[in-house]
């Protein structure tokens, strides 16, 4: 007996709950392992140490940490170790790749390696668009893989993809709700104690390296259960599809109405909105996701009502004019403007929903069986979803780099003026690929006669190796330079000088304790009428950011409250808190 793999697969254990409880506790290990690792990537990206200092290995390494442990946990109730391992191997092979490539397109400059190893600068996290595409494509190879795993064979049946696909979704969200309302518990568990005096615990809820392991635990124990729990996953599935399924009818009236109106207006009033291809982009995905909804796996075609079938094939043939009209609008703008990021993005998931429109309005035209060739059309697409994803984090059709040689061969061609290249856009929105089309574009541009666009490149490319070391985290040296400490005789505590930039940054702290070159006043004042002087910590900027930190029993330093975002503007009464001038008016409380 094989305590890895489901019942389902191999049929009925010997010993069901034994089994179920060792798949758990491997599951808990897994999630403990996860939980210890990434504590200590957090250590070092708040310390700046190793591996952080070597930013190809920081991100990537990341998020295999972060995506891995979850993938070899799900699979383990449907394939036996080695097939886990093989698979968690070729995951964690094609995110590290991937991972490596976001790193080196955001890396602006290769001297910036040296600076790190100093520590005078961070490593480039992954990207946040990288890591929502990820995730996307995981969760699509992850259907697919156990769906095979589960039917023992290369391609499953269209029921098991659609069983499997729908069962983690609906995993990751139960899970999601299940960490949330964990932390809840917790949370208010931890305030109760605080309240007689057990304040160990309010510290290690309340800080985040423990928030990670309180999560990883809570995902694991979410996903474990509505795997050994099917009927929940289902009962939550049919509920959901049969609501939205009844939506359909609305959507396709509404999108009849809007191509039925379009043509007496004009088309005039869909590209004034400036936004026509993504709005129409959301109309299909919409269309998509509710013809979906009620098709499901497709043996529910006699219990359906007649009214959502009618609308199924409506809406398929719907999804044929509205991705041309989604295509049209996108291509008007690229001839006016050229291939940006965004667009090239656009681009890519019209491609996508055009293989739904073609062959969803295939599956609407063809007699017989109701829309009988959908399954065929959502396994195909997946897979070019999947791939497309996979390319498109790739230097093969990166964006960026897309982009920015677009916009290089419409100022070669002469389709742009001087005055309208816009090099704002190249230095700010292409990545690494912008400093080689800079200097390309530097060295075509004449000097004599270009001198604009010659002298604006020029800058750029300065600005751009500037970059790196802009509004970086400032260590603790720089943080004391930062402040002015008020009454002058008296010095902030070293403890207090210590504690890293980034834990500052996830709350609403001054710049001061963040960055280099910001300016702010602290004051030694007793707020909370205990005895003991608080750190006030008020920024000079306009934007008038404030703290008050009080020191705890443990030796470390905890944000009690803010000043109203006045204070920084309002003279008189800074100057009186530097000068002493100041009472207790009544006993400061924390809630």
């Amino acid at each position: 007996m094989n305590i890895f793999v489901s019942s389902s697969i191999v049929g009925a254990p010997r010993e069901p709950g034994a089994a179920r409880f060792r798949l758990g506790s491997v599951r808990m290990a897994i999630a403990l392992l996860q939980a210890l690792c990434l504590l200590l990537m957090y250590r070092a990206w708040s310390s700046n140490a190793w591996p952080v200092t070597t930013p190809f290995v920081a991100g990537p390494l990341t998020l295999v940490l972060f995506f891995v442990p979850p993938i070899v946990a799900s699979s383990l109730g449907q394939m036996k170790p080695p097939a886990t391992a093989v698979w968690a191997l070729l995951c964690a092979a094609v995110i590290a790749g991937l991972a490596v490539h976001d790193v080196w397109r955001d890396y602006p400059s290769l001297a910036a390696t040296a600076m790190l190893k100093k520590r005078e600068v961070l490593a480039p996290s992954p990207s946040t668009a990288m890591v929502w595409v990820m995730a996307a494509g995981l969760f699509i190879a992850q259907s697919l893989r156990m769906a095979a795993a589960t039917d023992r064979r290369g391609i499953a049946s269209y029921p098991r993809y659609f069983e499997q696909s729908w069962k983690l979704i609906c995993q990751l969200v139960l899970s999601f709700l299940f960490v949330f309302a964990a932390w809840l518990v917790v949370y208010f568990g931890a305030k109760l104690l605080e309240v007689v005096s057990v304040d160990w615990f309010a510290e290690f809820v309340t800080e985040l390296p423990e928030h990670i392991t309180i999560f990883s635990l809570a995902f694991a124990i979410g996903m474990h259960v509505t795997d050994q729990r099917p009927s929940l996953v289902k009962g939550a599935r049919t509920v959901f599809l049969m609501l939205f399924s009844w939506l359909l009818p609305l959507a396709t009236l509404m999108v009849c109405a809007f191509l039925l109106g379009l043509p007496l207006i004009g088309m005039d009033a869909l590209w004034s909105t400036q936004n026509a291809a993504r709005m129409l982009l959301l109309a299909s995905a919409v269309l998509i996701v509710l013809i979906n909804s009620a098709f499901q796996d497709g043996a529910a075609a006699e219990r359906t009502a007649k009214i959502i079938k009618v609308s199924a094939r409506i809406a398929s043939l719907l999804l044929v004019p509205v991705t041309a009209l989604a295509v049209c609008a996108l291509y008007m703008r690229v001839e006016q403007h050229g291939w940006t990021v965004r667009r090239l993005v656009v681009a890519y998931c019209l491609f996508i929903a055009a293989c739904y429109s073609l062959g969803y309005a295939r599956a609407a035209l063809q007699r017989g069986s109701w829309l009988p060739s959908i399954p065929r059309v959502n396994i195909v697409t997946a897979l070019v979803i999947l791939a497309l994803s996979i390319l498109a984090l790739s230097p093969a059709l990166d964006p960026a780099r897309l982009a920015a040689r677009h916009q290089l061969a419409r100022f070669n061609a002469r389709q742009v003026t001087i005055e309208h290249v816009d090099v704002d856009y190249l230095k700010n929105e292409s990545a690494r690929y912008d400093i080689e089309v800079l200097e390309e574009l530097q060295a075509r541009s004449s000097e004599q006669t270009e001198k604009p666009l010659h002298d604006k490149v020029a800058e750029a490319l300065t600005s751009k190796a500037r970059g790196v070391l802009t509004f970086m985290p400032t260590p603790p040296a720089d943080i004391a330079a930062n402040l002015t400490v008020w009454p002058k005789s008296t010095k902030l505590p070293e403890s207090f000088l210590q504690i890293p930039s980034r834990h500052w940054e996830k709350g609403d702290a001054p710049l001061c304790l963040v960055y280099v070159g910001e300016r702010c006043d602290a004051f030694l004042l007793d707020v909370t009428g205990d005895g003991k002087n608080e750190i006030i910590i008020v920024s000079r900027s306009p934007d008038g950011r404030s703290i008050i930190s009080r020191k705890k029993g443990t030796g470390t330093w905890e944000s009690i409250g803010t000043f109203y975002y006045g204070l920084a503007g309002c003279k008189w009464m800074r100057e009186a808190i530097r000068d002493g001038n100041t009472k207790q008016s009544h006993r400061y409380e924390t809630t």
